[in-house]
């Protein structure tokens, strides 16, 4: 018997983009600011090094799809696809999105 595998892959809403990219350029912004105001140069070069790093660590988790075969749940991530054993899964139900629960930056909890 052929292996059966769906795949579906994770889109974010308007409203999340939109967040994203306004929490990003006033991220930069005050690096930008910091960088023009302060004397201490080093100190804004780190301070940038660890936005970028940030950024980029974000990145890595991020789900690009989410897909299933006959043995796990993989969700599928950038640099690493983490597997879980439908054995090991006791229950899967909806949530419907409420108002109180607000998705920022894609993840509900930025």
């Amino acid at each position: 018997m052929a292996p059966n595998k769906i795949k579906k892959n994770v889109e974010l809403s308007t409203y999340c983009w939109i967040i994203s990219a306004l929490s990003t350029a006033l991220i930069c912004g005050v690096f930008v600011y910091a960088l023009k105001r302060h004397d201490n140069e080093w100190a804004v070069c780190i301070l940038g090094g660890a936005i970028v790093f940030l950024f980029l660590f974000t990145l890595c988790y991020m789900p690009l799809s989410i897909s299933l075969d006959n043995e796990s749940l993989n969700i599928n991530r950038p640099l690493k696809i983490k597997s879980i054993p439908l054995t090991e899964i006791e229950e899967a139900k909806l949530c419907a999105p409420t108002m109180g629960t607000i998705r920022i930056c894609g993840s509900g909890g930025w």
